[in-house]
């Protein structure tokens, strides 16, 4: 799962700049052709780690019950930078002019880190077709013109390359193995192309398509008359599906993924140009939400919650709505997991069962101090909070004292 934070991507001429999460090169007619010797000289390759992260204190905050028994320990990320997999965390801390990124797992062990320039800020969390989960970081290369923007996949839970490095004509841009194809000079992007996960090698889409997001292996693409999900097969992608544009009132220059957000497996966001989002069931192609703020999957239950302009709704695995319940217009999604659902809504949080929709007690009421929200819920139970401006993790390990009173 990845954190709460969204970038429009289109498939139209007219792309949005997506330095957000760029990882540029110096173009042909700039003031510089070569990058800061200290860009280049990094610790590139994961170095396996093994250190326990310091305990973070729980005195002070305001926990949610679902952590209580937890320990706390503090990771060294922004707030909002992480994505989750399988219970490890991987995010990039900025020092020294460089971009640390570090992979923690589910009991607060770093297990690996590994430097690239601070303008590398793009990094993946997916899974090969045989399972192996794997991190995909961004790079810049020396080449015989200047630099070049690369990718390389690790092992995300030891570091180990798997394959890589491989060069890309532009930026991270998502959602997915998604990335930019930049011009020569300065301009926007003038599309987008999707890799393999297994090799690292360009998909081959067709060239009349232009690809808007990549999800586990499904490449969904637009062209002037068609939403297209494309899957791996032996000789290459064969098409899942197709929708025809004019079918939802779709146009090809509107028509958008919604990167930075993880409405939950087999499911995209897309951008119809409405200003709202469209939930959509990348097994069969088949809108199952429309007017849509914001969406999550509970991992533990497999729930799925949908915010919209009319409330929190809770939807079935057959796509029918499950249940509803009121939330006001500024309300935000925070994570799910665990059976509940955090949301934001007037000042306040508030905490939904995901099964029946129910108002959940997540909070002691009677509790004091700096309240902690779940930014990520990770599947084997470990949760990323924020407090304030400060990140902390309860992990899958007891807190101290809890084992003795067990015993």
């Amino acid at each position: 799962m990845i954190p709460r934070r969204r970038i429009r991507v289109t498939g139209a001429a007219a792309l949005l700049a997506v330095a957000l999460a760029a990882c540029t090169s110096a173009p042909e007619g700039a003031e510089s052709d070569g990058a800061p010797d200290e860009q280049l000289d990094l610790q590139r390759e994961p170095v396996a780690d093994g250190d326990q992260l310091p305990s973070a204190p729980a005195e002070e905050l305001w926990l949610p019950y679902q952590v209580q028994q937890l320990a706390l320990v503090r990771p060294p990320w922004p707030v909002g930078a992480a994505q989750e997999r399988n219970g490890v965390f991987v995010a990039p801390q900025e020092t020294d002019g460089a971009l640390t990124f570090s992979a923690v797992d589910d009991e607060g062990t770093t297990l690996w880190s590994a430097q690239r320039p601070a303008s590398c800020t793009g990094f993946v969390l997916t899974s090969t077709s045989d399972g192996q989960d794997i991190v995909v970081l961004a790079d810049l290369e020396e080449a015989s013109e200047g630099l070049a923007t690369t990718a390389s996949a690790y092992d995300l839970s030891t570091g180990d390359q798997v394959w890589g490095p491989v060069e890309v004509p532009g930026p991270h841009r998502g959602p997915g193995l998604v990335y930019a194809q930049m011009p020569d000079t300065f301009g926007d992007p003038e599309g987008a192309l999707a890799l393999d996960a297994d090799t690292g090698q360009v998909l081959p889409v067709p060239e009349h398509e232009q690809v808007i997001g990549e999800h586990g292996g499904t490449v969904l693409t637009v062209d002037d008359t068609r939403l297209t999900a494309l899957e791996p097969a032996q000789d290459g992608l064969d098409v899942r599906w197709q929708v025809p544009l004019e079918e939802h009132g779709w146009t090809n220059e509107e028509i958008a993924t919604v990167a930075g957000t993880d409405p939950g497996p087999d499911m995209a966001l897309l951008d119809v140009g409405t200003g709202e989002h469209v939930l959509l069931d990348l097994a069969d192609g088949d809108v199952l939400a429309e007017g849509v703020r914001d969406a999550v999957t509970d991992a533990a239950t497999g729930a799925r919650v949908v915010l919209d302009d009319e409330g929190l709704h809770g939807i079935d695995p057959d796509g029918q709505d499950a249940w509803s319940a009121p939330a006001g217009a500024e309300a935000q999604l925070q994570a799910a997991g665990g059976a509940l659902v955090y949301l934001l809504d007037d000042g306040a949080v508030r905490v939904h069962n995901t099964l029946t929709g129910e108002v959940a007690t997540g909070y002691d009421s009677q509790g004091s101090g700096e309240i902690a929200v779940p930014e990520l819920i990770a599947p084997t139970g470990a949760v990323l909070l924020t407090a304030g401006d400060a990140s902390m993790l309860a992990t899958t390990r007891p807190a101290e004292g809890v084992e003795d009173e067990e015993a």
